[in-house]
């Protein structure tokens, strides 16, 4: 899986992402979106979700792991995944899971704490 440090302009990517934050938003043409963080161990990346259903509130809900794919869009001068409708699932996680691919690790912490050993 391609971790989000790697995304270029222009990728249609497919993958697991933790969300670590998300608001309901309304666009000037009164359009509702989602406005998400999405992280994984390399970095997070702003999400937006267009066409919201009433079932994306509950699988885009901060802290969930999700599975979807899009397109890695520059927005701004920032890389932006614009999710594709309809396409995202909850990710329930099971015995074996590994949570680490989604929480972001200081280099310089995990050195010092190895150190004192």
């Amino acid at each position: 899986m391609k971790m989000i440090s790697e995304f270029v302009d222009g990728e249609r990517i497919f993958g697991q992402f933790l969300v670590s934050e998300y608001n309901k938003c309304v666009s000037n043409k009164s359009k509702v979106y989602l406005n998400m963080t999405l992280q994984d161990k390399s970095g997070t990346i702003s999400a937006k979700l267009w066409d919201v259903l009433d079932s994306d509130y509950d699988i885009f809900a901060a802290g969930n792991i999700v599975e979807l794919q899009g397109d890695i869009l520059e927005y701004s001068g920032q890389l932006q995944f614009k999710v594709e409708p309809g396409c995202a699932k909850k990710i329930i996680p099971g015995v074996g899971f590994d949570f680490s691919n989604f929480v972001q690790i200081s280099k310089h912490y995990s050195a010092r704490i190895l150190s004192k050993f």
